[in-house]
């Protein structure tokens, strides 16, 4: 009777821990990182060691919009009143972040051209784009934010109605953006947001599969992921006539998404860095991005210049993240999932 009741305890426990906020912190840090040294791969540096990290392009990004909608799921449903209030919140966090890290850009740009179209600056803040560079990834969420909002609203239908509308709503957004020739960056993993508000909607099931089949799914994906990784490497996307870019992302992606949610069940509170990763990712990912991209112009030639793109962004972020969670009061709350 002891153990039977043992084993009901550890069961509780590991489904509390499952994408708990210590966890999910681990997970976007490995998506983080992983972005940034994406980015390392198109600035002109050859190394065996990044190799891997170059078709990694959409990876993190997928693990974001999951973690994403995974995280709004379960506060709304664990938080009554939890749309009152939404967009402001969440919105007024990503723009002042923005602008945080935008303004010191600007001195930049002062220093090196003294003709600044202020009106387009003032523009771009709004679009988050400099230099003909837009934070394409911003803009999507702050739609994705927008949809949740308007579509989670509506009181007459239930929560399982309301995960299917904005699967079709992300399904619109994807026809959107390929009529108007967006990249694909803006499209290709969205309905991974949705996928995340599924994640938690069912997440009591997902758990009870993914844990009875935990093992074989991450030795599966695993080595999934290392065949892709031999093909391209050997051969690259192109097999004669054939441009196989689009399937093998598409799997390469989601082996990568489900072998970090996999992780959930095996990463431990050790992990206590690359959880504070996590916790920084929107700013890392926004000063990387301004850095890269504005400073640098995806060109990093030096070894000076990669010291900078990996410690100016640290530091940036450090700076945001204090002077956001000393302006918008943010409390913590460990263990539990928080977006």
């Amino acid at each position: 009777m002891a153990n039977k009741n043992n084993k009901g305890y550890n069961m509780s426990n590991q489904y509390n821990e499952f994408l708990s906020k210590d966890k999910t912190d681990v997970i976007r840090g490995i998506a983080i990182i992983s972005i940034i040294l994406y980015h390392l791969t198109i600035s002109g540096i050859s190394n065996l060691l990044l190799f891997p990290f170059q078709f990694m392009q959409f990876c993190g990004v997928a693990t974001f919009f999951l973690l994403s909608g995974y995280a709004l799921m379960e506060q709304y449903q664990s938080r009554k009143n939890y749309l009152n209030g939404f967009l402001l919140k969440k919105l007024s966090r990503i723009y002042f972040s923005y602008i945080l890290m935008f303004t010191p850009y600007l001195i930049y740009e002062l220093c090196i051209n003294s003709k600044i179209n202020w009106i387009e600056e003032l523009l771009g803040i709004l679009t988050f784009s400099f230099e003909g560079h837009r934070l394409w990834y911003l803009c999507a969420q702050v739609i994705f934010y927008i949809a949740f909002y308007l579509i989670f609203r509506i009181n007459k239908i239930d929560n399982k109605m309301k995960v299917f509308l904005t699967f079709i709503f992300i399904g619109l957004y994807t026809v959107l953006c390929v009529l108007l020739k967006f990249d694909k960056t803006w499209y290709f993993n969205a309905f991974y947001f949705p996928v995340g508000l599924l994640v938690s909607y069912n997440k009591k099931f997902l758990f009870e599969f993914l844990n009875k089949f935990k093992s074989l799914i991450a030795v599966l994906s695993g080595f999934l992921l290392l065949s892709i990784y031999f093909i391209l490497f050997k051969f690259g996307y192109n097999f004669g006539n054939l441009n196989l870019y689009i399937p093998l992302q598409i799997v390469y992606v989601f082996c990568a998404v489900i072998f970090l949610i996999i992780l959930s069940f095996f990463v431990n509170k050790k992990l206590k860095l690359l959880a504070l990763v996590g916790t920084y990712s929107m700013e890392l990912y926004i000063t990387h991005s301004i850095i890269v991209m504005g400073v640098y112009d995806y060109k990093l030639k030096s070894p000076v210049e990669i010291v900078v793109y990996f410690v100016a962004p640290i530091i940036f972020s450090i700076v945001i993240k204090f002077i956001v969670q000393k302006v918008f009061k943010n409390k913590k709350v460990r263990g539990k999932t928080k977006c």
